[in-house]
């Protein structure tokens, strides 16, 4: 490969950190617009007998949740693999290789690709209060984007399920 298509990779690699914040940042300010729409729901629910509640508890609760994301994020982590956050994020390879790159390289994409998908899947769980097909599109979203942000110990986990380790996953997938 040539040095100019490294460079590139190492590009996408170090402007990882810089991208994680934007998305971040575009969770909060989805958070806010969800909140500001669950409370005008709450407003105009308070005069009408016939119209539900619940629709606006709900987006005030996802808009919370999309608020406070990296803790959200931390705590699904800590939940379902035992490892906090940082774990899951730094991965650091075994050599120091063009392959190391392109693993890290894949790894960053997927766990940006994982920050947005639940991101999504809490935009989607806030349907699910007007749109109950929504909920398994919204739960598989959040789950699946956890699962792609801690990629490593998903593969870990995924390995020692089948008797091997993470690196025996990536190598038997990578080849």
């Amino acid at each position: 490969m040539s040095t100019g298509a490294i460079a590139v990779l190492q590009n996408i690699v170090n402007d990882d950190p810089a991208i994680w914040i934007v998305v971040t940042v575009v969770g909060y300010f989805t958070g806010i617009i969800v909140i500001f729409g669950g409370f005008m729901y709450l407003a105009n629910a308070a005069g009408d007998d016939n119209k539900p509640m619940l629709p606006g508890l709900v987006g005030v609760g996802i808009g919370s949740l999309l608020l406070t994301l990296t803790s959200t994020l931390s705590m699904l982590s800590y939940s379902l693999f035992n490892q906090t956050m940082s774990t899951g994020l730094s991965y650091a390879g075994t050599s120091n290789g063009q392959s190391t790159l392109y693993l890290k390289v894949v790894y960053s994409i997927v766990s940006i690709m994982g920050l947005w998908a639940v991101i999504y899947g809490m935009i989607l769980l806030n349907r699910a209060a007007t749109d109950k097909k929504e909920f398994g599109r919204g739960m598989t979203h959040v789950f699946g984007g956890i699962a792609a942000i801690n990629i490593v110990v998903f593969l870990g986990f995924f390995g020692s399920f089948l008797g091997g380790t993470a690196q025996s996953v990536i190598h038997l997938l990578t080849g």
